[in-house]
């Protein structure tokens, strides 16, 4: 893997620890997987004709799934087949979605109070301590307001593009968080039923 192979030529130049390789190959790793799923992102994005959305898209939906939290996959495959079906859907969703101002502020408004009100979302394989859970509560709140005043500021000067996106990325989400929530009491209603 290119992470490895990065850390080895590190490595060589330094006296690196077991465990700090193993931390600097994780965020390396961690590096290259974003950043292939921002290429993938904008590629995507340009064949659609709508680059700008995409980039804006990509930076609203990782920024805020990161701290709201929802599902997530059991393996690294299954999360990238995931990734690029939650991507594929958003961006089109984004290119067909009309410019009805007053019905997509409405729609956004929901999903930020939904949202609002479930972050942060556990997943079953990624459990949070108190600390975490008050910090990325707090943290999407705080993306979910910024987000919200600049869409609120893009559909006054008719930006559409801006709004569209930031809209998609809170849909995606919202969905993702209602999934984790579902397949999270899924299981402790099999673990109740043992």
């Amino acid at each position: 893997m290119l992470s490895r192979k990065l850390v080895d030529i590190i490595a060589q130049n330094s006296n690196l620890s077991q465990e700090d390789r193993t931390i600097l190959e994780y965020g390396l790793k961690k590096i290259i997987l974003l950043t292939a799923d921002l290429i993938f992102t904008v590629i995507l994005g340009v064949l659609l004709k709508i680059a700008v959305e995409s980039i804006i898209f990509y930076f609203s939906f990782m920024l805020l799934r990161m701290y709201a939290g929802g599902y997530h996959s059991k393996t690294e495959l299954q999360c990238k087949i995931h990734s690029a079906i939650v991507t594929i859907l958003s961006l089109a969703f984004i290119r067909v979605m009309p410019d009805m101002y007053g019905c997509n502020a409405f729609l956004m408004l929901l999903s930020s109070i939904i949202i609002a009100f479930m972050a942060p979302v556990e997943a079953v394989n990624k459990p949070l301590s108190d600390d975490e859970r008050r910090i990325n509560r707090r943290v999407s709140l705080m993306i979910l307001l910024i987000l919200n005043v600049l869409s609120v500021v893009s559909l006054i000067l008719h930006w559409s593009y801006y709004h569209r996106a930031a809209m998609a990325a809170l849909l995606a989400v919202l969905i993702l968080m209602i999934m984790g929530k579902l397949s999270g009491e899924r299981l402790k209603y099999h673990e109740d039923q043992l």
